[in-house]
């Protein structure tokens, strides 16, 4: 067995997510985060990041349906 087998073998046992996966975790961690922010006594710094969460939800979302 060469370097390519082995690397194969890794490859697969290793939890490597793909592109795809790896957005809509973003998204459902960036939600999560916001819900949990709203919560929270209202700052400077609580609405900035919730701005920011506001305006990536929907990138990563056209992000996703681009290479869907």
């Amino acid at each position: 067995m060469g370097w390519g087998g082995f690397l194969d073998q890794l490859f697969k046992k290793l939890p490597i997510q793909d592109r795809k996966e790896r957005i809509k975790n973003k998204i459902e961690d960036l939600r999560q985060e916001r819900a949990r922010l709203i919560k929270e006594p209202a700052s400077v710094k609580t609405s900035k990041r919730i701005t920011d969460i506001d305006i990536s939800i929907p990138e990563c979302e056209q992000l996703l349906r681009n290479i869907s």
